[in-house]
């Protein structure tokens, strides 16, 4: 589906609040032990959040993410995986940790932490969720959103439209560095660029609430 860079950032905004409502959530059920709901409303506010990275990831020339579609929940955690790999946490063993992702696995048991059914490895029940799952799931949620809320949560047409500008311009240097440098180097490097750029953002921000009469 093609959008407007306005409706892209309209629909990414209003994912992003409900993949925040939904942690929300999370977060009270576990708060009274229940601990499988909690589970499964975790990773649906993951879902919710990666269909924001690919919305937006749809308006960017040679989107990476092209394969990935948004009304596949395999799909839609795979996204926030490689979302974690890439700019949150250690940048050491990449690629092995792209290998080790397995959406399907975390949809299944998302199913598992809601209905009770029987299959060919027996019972599987809500129960099966333990403690320690719930408080996992609750925490790389709570990481992946947070992050997206950071650097996402001002994002406007105008943005998107520089980044794909900057994106022209800077791709085959990029590629370049990569090339030389490895991935872990180049992805170190693209989080240094990305918090320059949302501290100029934040910058300019401020400087308009400081000063509202400035911009005219």
């Amino acid at each position: 589906m093609v959008r407007s860079l306005g409706d892209t950032v309209h629909y990414a905004g209003e994912l992003q609040l409900n993949a925040q409502a939904l942690l929300e959530d999370a977060q009270l059920l576990f708060n009274h032990g229940r601990w499988a709901r909690a589970f499964a409303l975790s990773v649906l506010a993951e879902e919710e959040a990666g269909k924001a990275l690919l919305a937006i990831a749809e308006q960017l020339p040679g989107d990476d993410l092209a394969d990935l579609k948004p009304k596949r929940h395999e799909d839609k955690l795979t996204a926030t995986a490689l979302t974690g790999i890439a700019f949150l946490g250690d940048l050491g063993d990449i690629q092995d940790k792209a290998r080790q992702i397995d959406s399907g696995a975390l949809h299944r048991e998302k199913l598992a932490a809601l209905y009770v059914d029987h299959g060919p490895d027996g019972l599987q029940s809500p129960t099966s969720i333990t403690r320690e799952r719930a408080t996992q799931a609750l925490s790389r949620s709570r990481k992946l959103i947070g992050w997206m809320t950071e650097h996402l949560g001002q994002l406007t047409p105008e943005a998107i439209d520089a980044a794909i500008q900057l994106d022209a311009t800077l791709t085959p240097k990029m590629e370049d560095y990569f090339r030389e440098h490895g991935e872990a180097a180049g992805l170190d490097l693209l989080r240094q660029m990305m918090d320059w750029s949302l501290a100029q953002a934040r910058g300019k921000l401020s400087t308009c609430i400081a000063s509202p009469g400035a911009a005219g």
